[in-house]
């Protein structure tokens, strides 16, 4: 990289860094004189908005969870394809990919499923 990529990435990165700053402090200012009985709908849109920005929320242990499987069978996924190609036609890597756009696939529609759910039970 040159150094003048170097410095613009640089300045970017300060000035992105300034703008968050400042929009904290701006969300501290809302936080602090927000009153929900005259508020508008859009003050009270920024103030959620705020919220969210100072204090945001963990990933929960149901979503770790589900990432972390999703993750273990996309990576099974592969030797097994690989392993099912290689024991019927030789042909290990078609098998793969096969294996693996089900893989990705069955957990599209779990995910679909996972949020219907919450959705109905919320």
């Amino acid at each position: 990289m040159s150094s003048t990529s170097i410095a613009i990435a640089a300045s970017a990165g300060a000035a992105s860094y300034a703008a968050s700053k400042a929009h904290e402090a701006e969300c501290v200012a809302i936080e602090k004189t927000y009153d929900p009985h005259i508020a508008t709908v859009e003050q009270k849109q920024d103030y959620a908005d705020c919220i969210n920005t100072l204090y945001p929320q963990d990933m929960g242990g149901t979503e770790v969870m589900f990432l972390k499987v999703c993750v273990a069978l996309l990576l099974l996924s592969i030797p097994v394809g690989a392993i099912y190609g290689g024991m019927t036609r030789g042909t290990p890597f078609s098998y793969s990919v096969l294996f693996l756009l089900f893989t990705l696939i069955a957990e599209f529609v779990l995910l679909l499923i996972i949020l219907a759910i919450s959705f109905l039970i919320s």
